[in-house]
């Protein structure tokens, strides 16, 4: 009762904290855009992609621990846990050496290759700034955070990131409005990175103990480190080449426009990561308990994720261009509207929550080094196409290179799931995403032949929530007829009893 007491709280503390994270990141976007300009706001957007590039240090091994730390976890094994925890630590602390130097030539470098307005020392100070507020974290917490995760702790780790985010916002919000230099607003950010640092290292310390990253052995390495490294640094390579390109190619103008578009997907991948990541860690539990109870796990997770996707990406489709009409009413120093960029954006996020499952098994199951090499071709795909496409297309031409590289992987990490590791067939699998894609093919289809008119915010809230209830019962209804598993729901969060064998050793 304990454990599904937990999953519950992280489910419902993760959907609460993204929402209000969602509200802000709409709110101060178009302060800024109205406060600064669409140059100003475009550059600050193409500075965080790149520094999700840089953060890719850690990515890789993140992943490396927390797979290691299933085993040891499940068996309360406290001297491995810390062996691992420490190994961890080491890296982290080495990285944030790279880090920080990477951030200082970056410093240097971007401010000549954007196609900004913003002088020189101005650009160098806000790259500097913001980078140096994610090696806090590199330093300090990554490997606790970490942890937490593993752990299933997922709510401590979300509660710490809204009162970092909400903070930041705040200073954002408030010095944006005062017209103040953007070079004290990165300088704020900066501040309250501290404050999260010592509200994971504080909790830690007092929960747990007994976790200690001072027993380090030298020559213990974590298995596939590198490849989980390889593997995260191609998909952040793959889904942040857009605005990067744009800022280089075109202007930082242009970038701000993919950021308007870019900041609703964002919060529904934030959403959906929030529900994926309060009961993602069960499966990599089960996985080392018991492959055949993994087996229904994995059926049931695959339509409970791609369900709440396909509800919250066709609703989108319907809405974006209106909200997009709306948020940027007013302002003109750059065309904001375009027809067919929400298609766009919507099939890159259906194609990407079409892999995260099969991915995590592929994880789990000790395939990270082919993984890997896959994720390298598909991001060196992606960039290839973006730089060519760019060229004759614009912001379309990204867009369209991101979601012709997808479905590599897609179908690369579903094969490998069912054929190698569950070997069995891969109708129901198929069954369940072929529901999905119909249903969102079919929206986009009656979209071509109805128009919404969307005058004010109030008419959008209500045609989200009509939205919203519609497509629930149509998505529930097609995913329970191809998959008849999704109706134990429950199971989800539910502690799964040990195995016999499990219980007799």
């Amino acid at each position: 009762m304990k454990k599904n007491k937990q999953e519950l709280i992280n489910l419902l503390i993760g959907i609460f904290s993204q929402a209000i994270i969602l509200v802000l990141g709409f709110i101060v976007p178009r302060i800024f855009i109205s406060v600064y300009g669409s140059d100003v706001n475009g550059l600050l957007s193409t500075v965080a992609q790149v520094f999700a590039y840089v953060a890719l240090l850690e990515s890789g091994m993140s992943m490396a621990t927390r797979n290691a730390l299933y085993k040891p976890l499940n068996e309360k094994n406290e001297t491995d846990i810390n062996k691992i925890l420490s190994a961890s630590k080491n890296y982290y602390r080495k990285a944030s050496i790279i880090y920080v130097a990477i951030v200082i030539a970056l410093s240097f470098i971007l401010p000549l290759v954007f196609k900004t307005s913003v002088d020189y020392w101005t650009v160098f100070l806000i790259i500097l700034l913001e980078g140096m507020g994610s090696a806090l974290f590199f330093f300090f917490i990554d490997t606790e955070i970490c942890f937490l995760n593993t752990c299933g702790k997922t709510s401590v780790v979300n509660i710490t990131n809204l009162i970092y985010r909400v903070l930041c916002y705040v200073i954002k919000m408030v010095l944006a409005l005062l017209g103040v230099n953007i070079i004290l607003i990165q300088l704020g950010f900066f501040l309250v990175s501290i404050i999260r640092v010592l509200l994971v290292r504080l909790y830690v310390h007092k929960k747990y103990a007994w976790v200690s990253t001072h027993h380090f052995e030298k020559g213990f390495k974590l298995p596939h480190r590198r490849a989980y490294l390889l593997t995260e640094v191609s998909w952040l390579v793959f889904s942040s080449t857009d605005a990067i390109v744009l800022s280089i190619f075109v202007s930082t103008s242009m970038s701000s426009v993919y950021a308007v578009y870019n900041m609703i997907f964002v919060a529904i991948n934030a959403l959906l990561t929030a529900i994926y990541e309060a009961i993602s860690y069960k499966l990599g539990l089960v996985y080392n308990e018991d492959i055949e109870r993994y087996k229904k796990l994995h059926n049931l997770f695959n339509s409970f994720i791609i369900s709440i996707t396909t509800v919250l990406i066709s609703v989108t489709y319907w809405l974006t261009n209106p909200f997009i009409a709306l948020y940027t009413s007013g302002i003109e120093d750059v065309t904001y509207v375009y027809q067919y960029l929400p298609l766009l954006f919507c099939l890159v996020q259906m194609l990407s929550w079409s892999r995260y499952v099969s991915g995590n098994l592929t994880s789990v199951a000790g395939k990270a080094r082919i993984t890997s090499i896959v994720s390298l071709i598909e991001a060196l795909l992606n960039v290839t196409l973006s730089l060519i496409l760019v060229q004759f297309l614009g912001i379309y031409g990204v867009l369209i290179a991101t979601v012709s590289s997808l479905p590599i992987k897609v179908i690369f990490t579903h094969v490998l799931s069912e054929k190698v590791i569950l070997k069995r067939k891969p109708w129901k699998t198929i069954a369940i995403f072929g529901a999905n894609y119909t249903i969102f093919g079919l929206t986009v289809l009656a979209a071509h032949f109805i128009s919404l008119n969307v005058p004010s915010y109030g008419h959008f809230i209500a045609y989200g929530f009509m939205f919203v209830g519609i497509y629930a019962v149509i998505v529930v209804g097609a995913n329970v007829l191809v998959n008849k598993d999704l109706l134990k729901l429950k199971n989800l969060f539910k502690k799964e009893k040990p195995s016999k064998e499990n219980s007799a050793s």
